[in-house]
């Protein structure tokens, strides 16, 4: 079962209506998926929902569709798609086992990696995004990850490639746009996994030696106050301003802005996985409550927040309409979502 919560003037939470709900919903009766739920990627008013097969439900403002219009489960093209990313307007998708990316959607600070010619791609055009060499010799993208207005993709050899705004030095070396796929230079280890804020960029090597290095400017002290090494990390995350990393203990440490709660609150249990949206995250602990913190501007924390609408230093706990075990969570711009093992045809 898929529930979900925040912000949804468009449709972006698949719901059968267009209102902000602050408590765990489910999902319209429309999204019926066959296989468990893979991944989640939310950008500024759509979110693409993939199954294990390879399937894709895009929700909300969809270039070239209605934008209060959510499509049925589907391949994105003839080949399985392992995982997806979105900026506010546009939506990446990994197919092919890792050999091949495609993109949709709008955007007019390189978001596409198409050059400067191409500023739209619509729904049923999908096009193809060139890195030197994919596909070659076994080399293939093992990750992907996008910010406000720009993409990475993580390949198999180490490398990392970008596209998209880079003022601020969140693709390596500064320019106003990048408009084709471009190689991050200067780092020293082999990077696994990568997250994007809102202007930087967070890589990580391996978690038995925790290298990391955060791209970008130093704001809120977003680099200054990163540990020296992240040893065990289990998952990383990042909200526009600030970074998240759990560890295999259950422990998360977060640095960078928190001036609506977004870093951890203090006394939190152990965890098991967590997810990182706009300004807000959730966290599922080891005995399967889902937590909320963050700014709640749109209820996407649920129903408790201070006078300035935010779940500062402490957690609300997220009730759902049925048992069942919690089997993921997603967070996007001011929207949650959460999946369960339910006996529900929707998983």
């Amino acid at each position: 079962m898929l529930y979900a919560l925040g912000s949804n003037a468009n449709g972006q939470l698949g719901l059968d209506h267009w209102h902000d709900v602050s408590v765990p919903t489910a999902c319209s009766d429309e999204i019926q998926f066959t296989e468990p739920l893979k991944q989640i990627a939310a950008g500024g008013n759509h979110t693409l929902i993939l199954d294990t097969a390879g399937r894709i439900v895009t929700l909300g403002a969809v270039l070239g569709g209605d934008p209060r219009f959510f499509k049925r489960a589907a391949p994105i093209s003839t080949v399985r798609t392992i995982f997806c990313a979105a900026t506010w307007a546009a939506s990446t998708f990994c197919i092919d086992d890792g050999k091949g990316l495609v993109v949709k959607g709008e955007g007019d600070k390189g978001e596409l990696g198409q050059g400067p010619d191409v500023l739209k791609v619509w729904t049923g055009d999908l096009r193809l995004i060139s890195i030197p060499g994919l596909g070659e010799n076994g080399l293939r993208v093992v990750d992907l990850a996008s910010g406000l207005f720009h993409t990475v993709a993580v390949l198999s050899d180490g490398t990392v490639y970008g596209w998209g705004k880079a003022r601020q030095g969140q693709l390596g070396e500064r320019a106003e746009v990048v408009w084709l796929p471009r190689k991050i230079e200067g780092l020293d280890f082999k990077v696994v996994k990568a997250v994007c804020g809102r202007d930087f960029t967070y890589l990580v090597g391996n978690p038995e030696e925790g290298q990391h290095v955060v791209l970008g400017n130093d704001w809120r002290y977003i680099k200054t106050d990163a540990p020296a090494r992240v040893r065990k990390w289990q998952q990383i995350g990042a909200n526009w301003r600030s970074i998240h990393v759990l560890f295999q203990n259950g422990t998360i440490r977060s640095w960078g802005r928190g001036d609506h709660g977004q870093l951890r609150p203090p006394g939190l249990p152990p965890i098991s996985m967590m997810a990182n949206g706009s300004e807000h995250s959730l966290a599922v602990t080891r005995d399967g409550k889902v937590l909320a913190w963050g700014w709640n501007e749109h209820g996407n924390c649920g129903t408790n927040k201070n006078v300035n609408g935010d779940v500062f230093y402490e957690w609300n706990e997220l009730s759902l309409p049925e048992v069942g075990s919690v089997r993921g969570c997603a967070a996007g711009c001011a929207t949650s979502w959460i999946w369960t093992d339910t006996s529900d045809s929707r998983q």
